[in-house]
């Protein structure tokens, strides 16, 4: 079992090094000259220096996904998972349709159920980490059911795990079964009467369900549970303009493109808030930042799409490429 893990390991990490230095020409670096110098020295195969100065950097611009995304990678060439994912889980919280943090998150969370699962899997066949590395690593590769099959596993086996209650939640929510969601983050904040993820999904399923009044109270409670969260700014801001508070909702857009400055949504928003207090500069100022923004996006999936034509540069003979749908191989 050990030996099988080692060698898997370690073709995993050879496979990735040499995937990264064949393609990391496809992703230049954003928007400085310090990210370039990282980007290059990732391409060079310095992994230690380029992680270091990627840290470096989000000491300052912590908001910054092309940085944090350059760490991950920087890890995972090291054979770093848990540290990959840890930062790829941000970058994706952050942005949930980010191309890269996705692609990255998805591969990293498939690798990293392969070489802990057997493991956990031998010590502890039915425990709640057993089944929730496995529902993260469904839910990664876009497999709803079987993601909530193994949540709620996880959730009988440690019944007061308010992350799992969530993690339900949101599944519900995606699935647009809004009444069923918010049953789950009600049980949550039940258990954590400040978990943050409950209670900006009690706002969402409001929200849908044009509860406005009721939205805007959990929204302002997640803002004062967590200040930073741009998402939840966001959602204020929306449920301020849907009741007429205009003022109010602005106040917490520009917050909201402050903390995220790459928030198309919060640009949009504000274009329609500004038209709506009679204010057309301001609002055509917005619409072309927005603009902006979407086209910025639409390069970068590009990109991403140029990348995917790429990973045939890595040697069949050294291992498996990364999958843009991986399946786990010890899956049951």
């Amino acid at each position: 079992m050990r030996t099988k893990r080692r060698r898997f390991s370690k073709v995993a990490c050879f496979t990735l090094v040499v995937w990264m230095q064949s393609v990391a020409w496809l992703w230049p670096a954003q928007g400085t000259g310090t990210l370039t110098e990282t980007s290059r020295l990732l391409y060079r195969g310095d992994f230690g220096e380029a992680g270091a100065r990627a840290r470096q950097y989000l000491k300052t611009h912590p908001n910054d996904s092309a940085a944090r995304i350059l760490l991950a990678r920087a890890l995972l060439a090291q054979g770093n998972y848990l540290g990959a994912y840890s930062e790829l889980s941000r970058v994706v919280r952050s942005d949930p349709k980010d191309i890269d943090g996705l692609y990255y998150l998805g591969w990293t969370s498939t690798n990293l159920s392969q070489l802990e699962y057997q493991e956990l899997s031998r010590l502890a066949p039915d425990s709640f980490r057993v089944h929730q590395l496995l529902a993260e690593s469904y839910e990664a590769q876009e497999n709803k059911a079987k993601a909530e099959e193994e949540y709620l596993a996880a959730l009988k086996a440690s019944p007061q795990s308010s992350q799992i209650l969530d993690n339900l939640g949101d599944l519900k929510r995606e699935a647009f079964q809004f009444d069923e969601a918010a049953k789950y983050y009600q049980r949550a904040v039940r258990i954590s009467p400040r978990d943050y993820g409950g209670i900006y999904g009690l706002g969402a399923c409001a929200l849908f369900n044009h509860d406005i009044p009721k939205a805007i109270e959990h929204f302002r409670e997640a803002t004062s549970v967590d200040p930073k969260s741009s998402a939840a700014r966001l959602a204020l801001g929306d449920a301020l303009l849907r009741d007429n508070q205009t003022v109010a909702a602005i106040a917490e857009l520009k917050v909201a493109a402050k903390i995220q400055p790459d928030m198309r949504q919060a640009y949009s928003l504000l274009a329609r808030a500004y038209a709506k207090l009679g204010q057309p500069q301001l609002a055509q100022e917005a619409l072309k930042k927005e603009q902006e923004l979407a086209q910025a996006h639409e390069e970068r999936l590009e990109r991403a799409l140029d990348t995917k034509k790429g990973l045939i540069l890595v040697a069949p003979e050294l291992g498996q490429e990364p999958p843009r749908n991986p399946q786990p191989e010890n899956h049951p």
